[in-house]
C-alpha cells in the first residue's frame, strides 16, 4: 500500500514538474521593468491620484506583451501598462518600453520625449548606444541588461546604485565606451 502511495505521490510530482512553463523573454523583461521601476525615482511631488503608467510603443512579437499582475503598485499606485500607435499618444508614462519594431524611427521617439522625466527601456541590439536608458539583451541562456548612463544622467531621474552595478554593460560615462562590468556572468535580472 505504501509503495503504490509513493508511485502515485512521485507520478503527480512529476506531472507538475512537467507543466511548469519557462518564462517567455517578455515575462522575464516584464518583471525585469517591474523590478527597476520599484528602484527608480522619479523628480518632483507624486501625484497618489493618479496610475503608474509603463508605455509601450510598437509591436511585441506576436502573442507578447508587457505581463504585470492586476494588483501591481509602484509607490502605492497602480500600474497600469498603456500600448500606443503614435508619438502623439505619449503624455507622461513614468516608463516607456520602446519595440524592435520601432528602431527605423528611434531617433525620432527619443527626440520627442527628450527633456521629460521617462525611464526608456529596450530589448533591441544597438538601442543603449543611441540613448534608450536601459536595453535587454541575451547572453548566451540569459537576459541581461546594459545602461546607457549618460542618457540616465540627463533623464532627471535616480535608479538605485544597486540596479546600476547590476548591469552587465554601463554604455557612457566617463569615457564614452561599453565596459563590461565585473563579474557579469554572476548578474542576473
Amino acid at each position: 500500500m505504501r509503495k503504490h502511495f509513493i508511485i502515485i505521490l512521485v507520478l503527480i510530482l512529476h506531472g507538475f514538474l512537467i507543466s511548469e512553463e519557462t518564462p517567455t523573454d517578455y515575462q522575464v523583461i516584464s518583471g525585469a521593468i517591474y523590478n527597476i521601476s520599484k528602484y527608480t525615482t522619479w523628480p518632483g511631488p507624486l501625484d497618489m491620484s493618479k496610475p503608474f503608467i509603463i508605455g509601450v510603443i510598437g509591436k511585441l512579437p506576436r502573442g507578447e506583451q508587457i505581463y504585470l499582475s492586476r494588483d501591481a503598485a509602484i509607490d502605492k499606485r497602480r500600474v497600469i501598462v498603456k500600448y500606443y500607435s503614435s508619438l502623439e499618444e505619449i503624455k507622461s508614462p513614468e516608463v516607456l518600453f520602446i519595440a524592435s519594431s520601432e528602431a527605423h524611427r528611434l531617433d525620432e521617439i527619443l527626440k520627442y520625449i527628450e527633456g521629460k522625466p521617462i525611464l526608456t527601456i529596450g530589448d533591441t541590439k544597438g538601442f543603449a548606444q543611441k540613448g534608450v536608458i536601459i536595453n535587454f539583451y541575451v547572453k548566451g541562456i540569459r537576459e541581461c541588461f546594459e545602461v546607457n548612463y549618460d542618457a540616465y544622467r540627463r533623464s532627471g531621474i535616480q535608479i538605485h546604485s544597486n540596479v546600476l552595478v547590476a548591469s552587465g554593460r554601463l554604455i557612457g560615462s566617463k569615457n564614452s565606451q561599453a565596459q563590461e562590468t565585473p563579474r557579469m556572468e554572476k548578474r542576473e535580472i
